[in-house]
């Protein structure tokens, strides 16, 4: 920058405030993730990305401190002082979590990729070309903390730390746009499990597919019906019936299908359930 650069200071603008209010969330992003800018305001660009393991989202976000530290000066004998750095970046954010989030938020320690912020409605990422694409925020580091143990007054709480590579990303680059869509619609993937009822045939596999965690089962209802939707190790799958009566069971048809069953990967498939299979599971035939 020369060092004759000004900028222009009028808030003749709709809006002349910061549009951040209280933080809800956040979605990791591996590096390489960008959208246009119109893409961005999209639910389907943020579905085709949670459903390509590009972007994690984590909601509900319970409480948020900033850590971030200060800018240091150094002060010379004359009384005078200069700017060595404007201090970094750093926040922790706390959420309430069942055992099987937390145990899957744990791969993210040591995270060193990308992050989106979520204030309500409003994402915010950066832009290095001047909002034509945007791409997530960079981080120095994650750590995912043990959990606080439950008291007389307070749930368990996860923390979520996390260092961002450069105050440049939040300022100087700093891109952030209003959704008309509700960001907590977009979840990230939860893990299900397959069950192959008895009586498998070459043409008639049935399946019932559920989220498991803590001894309870959640039947995953609205899958794709479509041979896309469905993988099988042997033979050829044509669609699939979701039953009329029992929530989550599938029955699959196609020609000389045998072994391992499984749901295709989410990228893969018709439908914009937010599930990705735990393993193939074997059809019996």
């Amino acid at each position: 920058m020369a060092c004759d650069t000004t900028g222009y200071t009028g808030q003749n603008y709709c809006d002349k405030n910061s549009r951040f209010g209280k933080p809800t969330g956040l979605g990791f992003a591996i590096d390489g993730n960008t959208s246009t800018a119109a893409n961005f305001l999209l639910q389907a660009t943020m579905e085709d990305a949670v459903q390509a393991q590009q972007i994690f989202p984590l909601h509900n976000m319970k409480g948020f401190e900033d850590l971030s530290t200060e800018p240091t000066y150094h002060d010379y004998d004359d009384g005078s002082r200069k700017l060595m750095e404007q201090g970094d970046y750093r926040f922790s954010a706390h959420f309430d979590l069942n055992e099987c989030v937390k145990k899957q938020l744990l791969n993210f320690r040591g995270f060193q990729q990308g992050l989106y912020m979520y204030y309500g409605d409003v994402i915010r990422g950066r832009t290095i070309d001047a909002g034509t694409n945007v791409i997530p925020l960079r981080i120095a580091d994650v750590n995912i903390e043990k959990a606080t143990l439950p008291t007389m007054s307070d749930r368990e709480m996860v923390k979520v730390v996390v260092d961002l590579v450069s105050d440049k990303d939040l300022n100087e680059y700093d891109y952030s746009r209003k959704m008309a869509w509700d960001l907590a619609d977009v979840d990230g993937l939860t893990e299900v499990t397959l069950t192959v009822s008895a009586g498998a045939t070459a043409t008639t596999i049935v399946v019932d597919i559920a989220a498991d965690c803590g001894g309870q089962s959640k039947q995953i209802s609205g899958l794709g019906l479509t041979s896309a939707d469905w993988t099988i190790a042997t033979g050829t799958v044509s669609s699939a019936v979701e039953s009329a009566s029992v929530r989550g069971q599938y029955t699959i048809t196609g020609v000389g299908m045998a072994g391992d069953v499984d749901l295709a990967s989410p990228v893969d498939r018709t439908d914009t359930v937010m599930v990705i299979s735990s393993g193939a599971v074997a059809s019996g035939i």
